[in-house]
């Protein structure tokens, strides 16, 4: 069974229909393991050569007690999207997670004393498909805060100092500046796909919205290139990607699920 189900409605540009898409939210399961490992090389693009992705991705399939991933087609079909968070302190010894704490640790150094404590810090990973609306991501977040409360209610190690996230970037080029300005407006496709559009040349840009809300509350933000970095990365539109790393305070996450809920919120149809 489904944890629950939302409706979300896309407009089609050329003539003008409604869309009605139904998105259903499970826990992960084995069923999951290539479409989740699919979003994971999506997320840390040229650097996933870097990580133990196949072993992250067991990691995250294996842990129920937390995650959601959202389908359309039923809990065994592939997710478009998925949220979920690891230990880094309980999963120390984890050949994957060693190799994602020595990439955290060269992107931000500041981070390595947060992660040589004693204290635990959890790692989230969000990623979805480039189509998926952002009006997706503050339910799953939601149900992250439930699902670690229910299981430190039993006894789990979820109860952390700080979360770590990593995310994508874009860096556009004054050429794409010039051409994507003679585009659409704020309704075209790149937007509704959630990519923050670009307005200053050079300027690095998140590529979700919800990032920049994290960003805004995070105590660390740090924005760096990929180590492996290729030319014209896959899904990039022709733009400089790279990446940024965050740090928030774990108190602070209900505060930023709840701007996340506000800013994000399904638009009303009967107003459209």
């Amino acid at each position: 069974m489904p944890k629950r189900k939302d409706t979300d409605q896309d407009s089609d540009e050329e003539d003008g229909g409604i869309v009605q898409v139904d998105f259903e939210f499970f826990d992960p399961n084995a069923n999951d393991y290539h479409a989740t490992k699919n979003l994971l090389l999506q997320l840390f693009q040229s650097d996933a050569a870097l990580l133990n992705v196949e072993a992250l991705t067991e990691l995250l399939i294996g842990q129920t007690l937390v995650g959601t991933t959202v389908k359309t087609d039923g809990k065994d079909s592939d997710p478009y999207a998925f949220l979920s968070i690891l230990n880094l302190h309980i999963h120390k010894e984890n050949a994957s997670i060693k190799a994602l704490r020595e990439y955290i640790v060269s992107k931000a150094p500041a981070t390595a004393q947060l992660l040589q404590q004693q204290s635990h810090v959890g790692f989230v990973f969000s990623e979805r498909l480039i189509n998926m609306p952002v009006q997706v991501v503050p339910p799953m977040y939601r149900m992250l805060l439930d699902e670690m409360q229910w299981a430190i209610d039993d006894g789990e190690p979820y109860v952390f100092s700080h979360y770590v996230f990593i995310s994508r970037t874009y860096t556009p080029t004054a050429e794409q500046e010039m051409e994507w300005a003679s585009e659409a407006p704020p309704s075209s496709k790149r937007q509704k796909q959630g990519a923050a559009a670009p307005k200053e040349e050079g300027r690095t840009h998140s590529f979700h919205f919800e990032d920049d809300v994290i960003a805004k509350h995070a105590t660390l933000a740090v924005d760096f290139p990929h180590s492996r970095a290729e030319r014209r990365e896959t899904e990039s539109l022709g733009v400089e990607m790279g990446g940024r790393l965050m740090v928030l305070e774990a108190s602070k996450l209900p505060a930023v699920v709840e701007e996340m809920a506000r800013v994000f919120a399904v638009p009303d149809s009967s107003s459209s």
